[in-house]
């Protein structure tokens, strides 16, 4: 087994990243009316792990906080496909630009500038925002940082606490 392979085993990895708050918008009002709707996002970054994890271990979640709209993570989906270097001509590429949504249809690979096309299902906004630092870095566990500006991050999966659960622990209940 490899070592990215035995790390995501261990820690579940995670994907962190911003997107337009209108692309954002369209995919999860698209996942409203279809819980298993694909949308296809770019970045001009080459996403090297996840396009080797996702293969081997399937979809993993993916939090995005919104492009200029501070360190809150808005919207999570759950990233099933990545490429890397998308070529016009290799009919993976032309596949995953099927996905495309209203908003980013004509975008086309930006002139040969997109690192990556990576799939995301079932995006929508959560209900309860929470910022970016709480989301813990997958290579060495260190909080991620709330300047973090850059395209993505590997981040380890999100437990959800319990109070956002509305449960109580055994000492409230007593």
């Amino acid at each position: 087994m490899t070592t990215v392979a035995s790390k995501v085993l261990d820690t579940e990895l995670a994907v962190f990243a911003r997107n337009h708050a209108r692309h954002l918008e369209e995919a999860a009002a698209a996942s409203a009316r279809d819980a298993e709707s694909l949308r296809t996002f770019r970045s001009h970054r080459r996403w090297v792990t996840p396009a080797r994890v996702v293969p081997l271990h399937g979809s993993v979640p993916i939090y995005f906080a919104v492009v200029d709209g501070g360190p809150i993570v808005e919207y999570q989906g759950e990233l099933v496909e990545v490429h890397v270097d998308p070529s016009v001509n290799d009919s993976k590429t032309q596949g995953l630009l099927r996905y495309c949504g209203e908003t980013t249809r004509s975008e086309g690979l930006w002139n040969d500038d997109v690192g990556t096309l990576y799939l995301v299902r079932g995006c929508r906004k959560i209900r309860n925002p929470f910022p970016q630092s709480e989301l813990i870095k997958f290579d060495g566990g260190a909080p991620l940082d709330a300047g973090y500006t850059r395209a993505y991050a590997c981040v380890r999966r999100r437990r959800r606490r319990i109070a956002e659960l509305g449960l109580r622990t055994n000492a409230e209940s007593h």
